[in-house]
Parts: structure tokens; sequence; C-alpha cells
């Protein structure tokens, strides 16, 4: 455990990690074709932590996920050009379906290894840029409530987690050195047709804050794993939604009284995630025979994107035999919790995209403390749904862990170890 307890100093820059046109974009098995311009530039943004003697890192990026072995390796190299300890280092990304291929998904775009190199480069820097700014800071948290444009798109009418977060961060004149928005919400207004890279619309958040304040801005996206924007498809939809956000979260920031003495506190556990058990051999035998089976007579039809659909799922299966033969099939997916606490405010980072309902519930065991859920933080597992929505299936339930790579789904206590793990760094820190 990091504990930071006297006058706080802090330092935020932002970088651009927009890749050059012709990328393969990532997030949807129904795209087709790869990157033909830029909508919206992509940033990491960063936010350098320090008491004098112990230094803390947030980072937000503008991209879908980044894997564990990424953002481990990231880690080290920002440790060895700042001195940040590891440990103490945040990798959020905001989980834009409009960016580049940063994690394997089966056929939803190839990873270019040459950007993931530009990439890590860039966030070091950010990093380093904003270590060089450090200056003394008050910060202040608000949390106020949007509920329109926002739906579970699994169950239309059911709740959603409303709160906007603002964790507010400027100088002893109340001038802005940076702001944290958080939000539950799945960054797929723009849809699978698009093919300009684009922040969706986190980044017309920042931007409009941006516009206002002249400070970096982070946005952490929420538990959103079953949230979905309501009108979609095109960038008109992004920006309201963006600055319907950004006007809530300015709102707020004009009710904050900035403190001066923060604890500001770091901690993490490493949890298992539990699999269901892996198919057979035999059977994914019989499921290659069907998916290409499938395809061929989806081909024949002129149903195409069925068609990548059941090459995708071939390929999956192909990926799992694989593994069976070699002894190398996983049983359960490791997962980093992380916790940052600012005054009353935490932050916590879960590896995945986390359901409603389980942020929900690390929010209401947290007291009286003000939590802020950072999903697609320090890697990606995939889906955590929650224990009901299993008995429904669904998407992410019964095929996304395929896109992902494992053999089996992660069980239902999968969720509740992470509230549990969650709520035991939060009570601690």
């Amino acid at each position: 455990m990091v504990k930071l307890n006297c006058e706080l100093h802090a330092g935020a820059a932002q970088v651009d990690i927009t890749p050059e046109i012709g990328i393969s974009l990532t997030g949807y098995i129904a795209r087709e074709g790869k990157s033909i311009g830029v909508h919206d530039p992509l940033y990491a943004t960063t936010l350098v932590l320090s008491d004098n003697h112990k230094l803390a890192a947030i980072i937000s990026c503008d991209l879908v996920a980044l894997d564990e072995p990424f953002v481990r390796s990231t880690r080290e190299k920002i440790q060895s050009a700042t001195g940040i300890p590891s440990g103490n280092i945040m990798i959020a990304c905001t989980h834009t379906h409009s960016g580049p291929a940063t994690i394997y998904l089966q056929d939803c775009g190839e990873v270019d290894q040459n950007y993931m190199a530009f990439l890590q480069g860039k966030i070091v820097e950010g990093v380093q840029n904003a270590l060089a700014g450090l200056q003394p800071v008050r910060v202040g948290v608000a949390q106020g409530t949007h509920t329109q444009g926002v739906m579970d798109r699994r169950n239309p009418g059911a709740p959603i987690d409303p709160e906007v977060g603002v964790i507010y961060l400027c100088d002893s004149e109340r001038n802005p050195v940076a702001v944290i928005v958080n939000y539950a919400c799945h960054p797929v207004v723009l849809t699978a047709d698009n093919l300009l890279i684009s922040a969706d619309y986190p980044g017309s958040v920042k931007n409009a804050i941006q516009q206002k304040l002249g400070s970096p801005v982070l946005f952490l996206t929420g538990a959103a794993g079953n949230i979905d924007p309501i009108q979609r498809g095109n960038f008109q939809f992004a920006r309201e939604l963006g600055e319907a956000l950004a006007t809530e979260a300015l709102q707020l920031l004009d009710s904050i009284t900035p403190s001066l003495e923060i604890p500001c506190n770091v901690q993490s556990q490493l949890i298992n995630l539990p699999l269901y058990h892996a198919p057979t051999i035999s059977d994914l035998n019989r499921l290659v025979a069907l998916y290409n089976k499938n395809r061929i007579e989806a081909e024949q039809e002129g149903q195409q994107l069925k068609a990548k659909m059941e090459q995708a799922m071939s390929g999956w299966a192909d990926r799992i035999l694989d593994q069976l033969r070699r002894g190398m099939i996983m049983d359960y997916v490791p997962a980093e919790i992380q916790v940052f606490r600012l005054g009353n405010a935490v932050i916590s980072g879960i590896p995945g995209e986390l359901f409603s309902t389980l942020g929900r519930a690390i929010k209401s065991g947290a007291g009286k403390k003000q939590v802020f859920i950072s999903s697609c933080t320090n890697g990606n597992v995939g889906y955590i749904p929650a224990r009901d929505a299993y008995a429904q299936g669904g998407y992410e339930i019964d095929e996304a862990y395929k896109y992902y790579g494992y053999p089996a789904a992660i069980t239902p206590e999968a969720g509740e170890q992470i509230v549990n793990s969650a709520l035991s760094l939060i009570k601690s820190c």
C-alpha cells in the first residue's frame, strides 16, 4: 500500500496517439475495411500525483482496450523513465469502438505492432510531460446525474447508473490543472459502418470541457458492459451525448469547493476469475465442421456478415483445439483490481467490461466514499456479467468470450469476486 498524506502536487498532459490512416479498426465483427480517415484525434491523457515522497499516475487512452502484457511492459518503461513505481500506475482505456486494433479480438482487426511501439512511447512521453508540470493543487469531488440517451441494451427500461462523477484539480487561485470525468455508457455511438478514426462520445466530452477550461481532461468509462447509447450511427449523436455530459460536468465544477489537504492512496490486488470447463476435442471438431458448413451456406446465399461471423467462430474453435493439444488450456483469467483514492473519491480500476449492476454494488458498498468505476483498466478480460444475467444468456455470456480467445465464459462468481475485491481495497485505502 502506498500512502500519500501531505500537500498534494499534480501535473497533467495530453499526447496525440492517433494512428496513421489505413490502420485496422476494432470493436465490430461487422466492420468491413480499414480506416479511411480521421474524424477526431485520439489522445492519451495523464495525471501525475506526488506528495514529495511518492509518485503515482493515472492515464486514460482513447482506445478500445490494452492487454495485460502491454500494460505491464508500459508500466515498467514508465518506471524506468520517471521513477514512478509500476504498481502506482493506472492505465485505462475509454473503450471507443472507432480506434485501432490494440488487443486480440478474433477477426476484428489485426494489431499493428509498429503502432503499439509508437503508442507505448507516446504514453511514456505523456507521463514525463505531466511529471515535469507538477505544482501544488487542491482537489474537489462532485457527482451529478445524466439519464437521457442511454439504456440497458439487454433489458431496455431497466435501471442504469446515471451518475456523472467529476474530480477537479486546481491551483490556489482555482485555475484548473486537470479534470477527471466518469460516466457509464459504451462508446458505441458510432457503428460498424464508420471507417473514420474517432474517440466517440468521450472525445466530445473532453473537447467541450477543454474548450471551456483549457486544462487536460481524463475520461474514465464506468461500468458500461450492458449500457449503450440510444441514438447511434452518426457523429452528431456522439457530439450531442458528449456535450450533454460535459454540460453536467461543468455545472458540477461550479459547485465544488476544493480542499488543500488530500489523502491519496494506491492499492491493488490480483485475483483469478474462474472459467467454465472448456469444450472437449471432439466437441470442438464438431463445431469446426458446423461453423465451416454454415459459412459456406452463408456465402452461397450472399450473407457476407453471417459468413464472416461463422469464419470467426471456426477460427476460435481451431485456436482452442490447438491449446488443448498443447496442454495450455486456461481454466481462469487473472485480473488486477486497483483503487486510487483522492480525498473522499475512489477510482476503482476494473480490467474488463463490468455490468452496471456490479458497478452499482461497488458504489453502494463503499459507504460515504464517492466511487468512480473505471472499466477496461490495466488490461481487459472481456465482459464481466452479473450473476442474474446468465439465465438470460445473450452475446455477452454466450459469444463474446470466443472473440477474446477464451475456451469458455467466466463463471457467475467472477463478478462477485471483483465486487468483493474492490470493496476490500476501498475500505482499507
